[in-house]
Order: C-alpha cells, then sequence, then structure tokens
C-alpha cells in the first residue's frame, strides 16, 4: 500500500512536470517560458516511480521486531534513548554521567 502511494505520487509529480512544460512553451516573454521547476519535480517523480526504497515520511517510527514478542519489552528508563549507550545526560552540569551509579559525579571525579 505504500509503495503504491509512493508510486502513485511519482506518477502526478511526471503528470505535473508535463503540464508545466506545456504551459511554458505557450509563453509569449522569457519569464513566461521558464520551467525552472521541471528540474526538480520531472526527476523526483521518475526515481519515486522506479526506486524500490519508500521515501515518504509518514510521521510514524519504524517498528522494531526483535522487541515484538511479548514479555521481552525493555523497560522504559533502559529503552529510552538517554541511556541506551550507557550514560545520560547530568541535568545539574554539562557532564555525562553513568547510568546505575549513585550521585551525580562527573565520570572523571572517580
Amino acid at each position: 500500500m505504500k509503495m503504491t502511494k509512493q508510486r502513485l505520487m511519482g506518477l502526478a509529480l511526471v503528470v505535473i512536470s508535463v503540464l508545466m512544460l506545456l504551459l511554458a512553451s505557450t509563453g509569449e516573454t522569457l519569464e513566461d517560458r521558464d520551467a525552472t521547476a521541471v528540474l526538480l519535480t520531472l526527476p523526483l517523480g521518475v526515481y519515486m516511480m522506479v526506486t524500490k526504497q519508500y521515501l515518504l515520511y509518514d510521521g510514524e517510527e519504524p517498528v522494531e521486531e526483535e522487541n515484538e514478542q511479548p514479555g521481552t519489552q525493555l523497560p522504559e528508563h533502559i529503552a529510552r534513548k538517554e541511556f541506551q549507550h550507557g550514560t545520560k545526560k547530568n541535568c545539574r552540569s554539562p557532564h555525562l554521567q553513568d547510568v546505575g551509579r549513585s550521585g551525580c559525579r562527573a565520570p572523571g571525579n572517580r
């Protein structure tokens, strides 16, 4: 369904490009014959029609399949981005703080 949507949008961009070229060809002055926008819309439309990669942004984050089984979800404090690398930003200083340690000491003060 998503790829069909992308291919239809690519086809729409190609049709719009052809219409812009037809409109520009009927212009009488130099400004009326300007078809610069076709340089962006035509290649993008063709690429959207032929690529196998999904290009559109739907506002959804990709679903990670490895944690979809029930009972294997990570706890919230581990799943949060700031804890993924074992450090979190300390809110009292610009230094990073080790996760799981007590106190708010900077890494160099141990």
